[in-house]
């Protein structure tokens, strides 16, 4: 499947050692369920922005892909992690990403309500109308 990021361009918004500990949901510490499970939280992060800009402005999917949708979708990744590993362990209450939460919904709604406009994407000739994605 596809995503908008790497595992390096993750690493810059959130750190290495912290996604790798949010991915060890279970913590054993195990490489090949951290890559796992961080493909995993790309390629969900992947649909979720397809998915919101599906009859917007912009051809979906994104491609060459704007910087700001990477950062949005490194932001995506890091969240998806970490929630997951809060669940796990249900006694954290303090919500460390929360400012990144702020910062992917100041971004969508920027975006579309196109106050935003992202660099190197193509706006759909359709638009207002769907976009099929295949």
């Amino acid at each position: 499947m596809a995503s908008y990021t790497t595992n390096a361009e993750d690493n810059l918004v959130y750190g290495k050692i912290n996604l790798d500990r949010w991915a060890a949901v279970d913590n054993n510490e195990e490489q090949s369920t951290i890559d796992a499970r961080r493909t995993w939280a790309q390629e969900l992060s992947y649909a979720k922005i397809n998915a919101r800009f599906r009859d917007g402005l912009y051809v979906i999917p994104f491609s060459p892909v704007p910087d700001e949708i990477k950062h949005l979708s490194s932001l995506l990744v890091g969240i998806l992690l970490y929630d997951h590993r809060r669940i796990a362990l249900q006694n954290e209450s303090k919500d460390e990403v929360l400012p990144h939460r702020k910062m992917i919904e100041k971004i969508f709604s920027s975006v579309l309500s196109e106050q935003m406009k992202l660099d190197k994407a193509h706006q759909s000739k359709n638009y207002p109308t769907v976009v099929e994605i295949t």
